[in-house]
């Protein structure tokens, strides 16, 4: 039996979005409906950005390093 989440309404941040375990965890919520804000040090990754139309969700980039108070 698979655990189903349903996520709308919520808003989640990730940071280290454009690439490994922040990338799958992006989608992950942005597959339970959460409307998902990301950052990352680089410019803004096509795959994340392709998230909003593909599970239906707005998504939000914003490029930062936070770890730069």
């Amino acid at each position: 039996m698979a655990l189903e989440i349903n996520l709308e309404d919520k808003v989640v941040l990730i940071t280290g979005v454009s690439a490994g375990i922040g990338a799958g965890i992006a989608r992950k919520f942005a597959e339970a409906g959460a409307t998902v804000a990301g950052c990352d040090l680089g410019a803004i990754d096509n795959d994340f950005i392709a998230l909003g139309p593909t599970c239906r969700v707005p998504v939000l980039y914003y490029q930062c390093d936070v770890t730069d108070p």
